[in-house]
């Protein structure tokens, strides 16, 4: 007997489709890792258009299929009343075939129309070529050689007739040229004469063996190219033995600013030389041109700053953002002293500069404008030395070129400036901090607030001090400031120069009120810094009075601003923050900002960082 298969149960069923279906997800695992079945990604383009195609098909097949299923299983119920509309009746399976074929043809006749069309282009193409290729065939030139040809080929009358006319013109012109190279004189007219017959038709037939002379040779570029190099080689040669020549001569007296001396001087040690330090300086509207000069020949960082310090002196007091531009030399510019210089003590000398940025150029990229000057004024000294006048020390040469350029402005730096810049630079020397890829760096950016200098290996402008070419930055301590004593009063008694507190804080210098009479001055609309102490921690915050001063309670109402970026110089009103506030409680009188417009928002810009700290 025969054995009766049990029969399953449906969880038994479903373990087994589970079993199953992960045998075959493992199936296809192994096929892919062996390369067996590539994704859509992997795939090239070719057979991802053959794989999406198929995909589309399919598609089409199911949906069709679902279609078809879903007529069927809607039933044909009647009609509640007249005015509903019949359901679609069901279509069988004969008309879709049917549908089906009709649209395949249609898509092989669309397929063929179009490649007909795209024949009958070419064809019209190779058409208008051949038209075009017959028009210039037929617009050619006719050769002396054709036209006699068609001239012989004719043997009509009126035909011998133009052949007659034509053989005597050719025998006139030939007695003629004969009879004029008789009668030239000298080369000169013959080479004229030679020249007006010569040419590639005459050369091509050789008409003028007829007459005995041969035609000009036409020079080639080649052979003028070969004369030009000639020329060029023979008149080098020249040149550099006046050259040489010329080299010698200062050899013997290279240092020489004067006028025929005596022997032991010309050649003796008692010459000096003198460094020259040239800058532009362009501002909005103006350029100005300098030069610094000094009898110390280094170049160190504490002798540059030497020489820039008059040259800052001169800059307009409204002046924030500087921008150096100049070349990379590492013991001169780009190294750690110029670094700690720029970022310490530049605005300790210069307070007003507030955002300031060094630019290197690149190695080997030609002179800028400073060369330029250093040029001019040794020119000018040749030129005063040419025409007999002496230079014989730096005071003569500082003399000389303010009399003789008036446009470049010479200052002499003392070498007790030069020494006291590098006491100033011993002093500092433990605060002086390397920067590992200084010669990646082309830009060094600082700001008087952050106490960090950016390096960069480009330049960039862009505000708010943005990542772009960052290579990384140095940070040094922040500057010892005089604290604000609010609590400190004045009699009427004391000097004038203690009418004012200047409250140095870690963003720029303000102005304090220091008494009632100056607070009485706070009016409706004024921009002030109000301080505020909680919980024995000092905040400040910028307001506008949105009243005049109340002489009785001692006190001004305040609407406050509240700060909008990291550079605390934008601000929005907040109308909801208000407050009556104390003469005391005001620090200063904030400039009157700019007004501007985001939407329908108002902000507040101002022209300086507000040293603000909100809570």
């Amino acid at each position: 007997m025969a054995n009766v298969k049990k029969k399953q149960t449906r969880e038994e069923r479903l373990e087994k489709k589970r079993q199953t279906e992960k045998l075959r997800y493992q199936r296809i695992k192994k096929r892919s890792e062996k390369g067996q079945i590539k994704s859509i990604n992997d795939m090239t383009e070719r057979e991802q258009r053959a794989v999406r195609k198929i995909w589309r098909e399919k598609t089409k097949k199911h949906r069709d299929r679902v279609k078809i299923q879903s007529t069927r299983n809607n039933p044909l119920t009647p009609p509640a009343s007249d005015n509903e509309d019949q359901p679609p009746l069901p279509q069988n399976n004969i008309a879709l075939a049917a549908k089906r074929r009709s649209e395949i043809q249609r898509k092989l006749r669309n397929q063929l129309i179009k490649k007909q069309k795209y024949e009958i282009k070419q064809l019209r193409q190779k058409v208008r070529d051949c038209q075009k290729k017959l028009r210039r065939i037929g617009k050619q030139k006719m050769t002396p050689n054709s036209k006699v040809a068609d001239l012989l080929q004719n043997n009509s009358k009126e035909n011998i007739e133009e052949v007659k006319k034509k053989l005597l013109f050719s025998e006139v012109i030939q007695n003629q040229l004969k009879e004029n190279i008789n009668l030239t004189t000298n080369d000169n007219e013959k080479k004229i004469f030679k020249k007006v017959l010569s040419g590639k038709v005459v050369k091509k037939y050789k008409v003028l063996n007829q007459i005995n002379m041969k035609p000009i040779r036409q020079s080639s570029t080649a052979n003028k190219s070969l004369l030009d190099m000639t020329r060029k080689t023979r008149n080098d040669k020249t040149n550099s033995k006046l050259e040489k020549k010329v080299a010698e001569f200062f050899e013997e007296d290279c240092n020489s600013r004067l006028c025929p001396e005596v022997q032991s001087f010309h050649f003796g040690g008692s010459r000096t030389q003198i460094s020259l330090h040239t800058v532009v300086l362009y501002t909005k509207g103006e350029t100005k041109c300098f030069a610094t000069m000094s009898e110390n020949l280094n170049h160190n960082v504490p002798v540059i700053w030497a020489h820039l310090k008059p040259v800052m002196k001169l800059l307009p007091s409204s002046v924030e953002n500087v921008h150096f531009l100049s070349d990379g030399p590492v013991t001169q510019y780009r190294n750690k002293d110029m670094f700690f210089y720029l970022l310490c003590k530049l605005t300790e000398t210069y307070p007003n500069i507030y955002d300031f940025t060094w630019n290197y150029h690149e190695a080997g990229h030609g002179k800028g404008a400073p060369d330029g000057i250093g040029g001019t004024c040794k020119r000018t000294a040749d030129k005063i030395v040419a025409l007999g006048t002496d230079i014989a020390t730096i005071d003569d040469f500082a003399t000389e070129l303010n009399k003789s350029c008036p446009g470049i402005k010479i200052f002499v730096i003392p070498e007790e400036e030069i020494d006291f810049q590098k006491k100033i630079m011993e002093d500092n020397r433990p605060n002086i901090k390397p920067f590992t890829g200084t010669l990646k760096v082309h830009q060094v950016r600082g700001n008087y607030l952050r106490n960090t200098l950016y390096m960069k290996s480009l330049s960039c402008f862009c505000s708010n001090f943005c990542p772009h070419f960052h290579l990384g930055d140095i940070k040094y301590p922040q500057n010892k400031k005089n604290k604000l004593d609010v609590d400190a009063v004045y009699t009427d008694s004391e000097e004038d120069v203690q009418n004012k507190i200047v409250a140095q804080t870690s963003t720029h210098v303000i102005n304090t009120i220091d008494n009632a009479d100056t607070a009485m001055t706070v009016k409706n609309g004024d921009f002030v810094l109000v301080e505020y102490n909680i919980n024995n921690k000092k905040y400040r915050y910028a307001g506008v009075c949105s009243s005049d001063f109340d002489e009785e309670e001692g006190e001004i109402r305040v609407t406050f601003l509240k700060i909008s970026n990291e550079d605390a110089t934008f601000f929005r009103i907040n109308d909801n923050d208000v407050s009556d506030v104390k003469w005391e409680q005001i620090l200063t009188i904030l400039p009157v900002p700019n007004i501007r417009m985001k939407g329908n928002r108002v902000f507040y810009k101002f022209p300086k960082p507000v040293d603000v700290f909100e809570k």
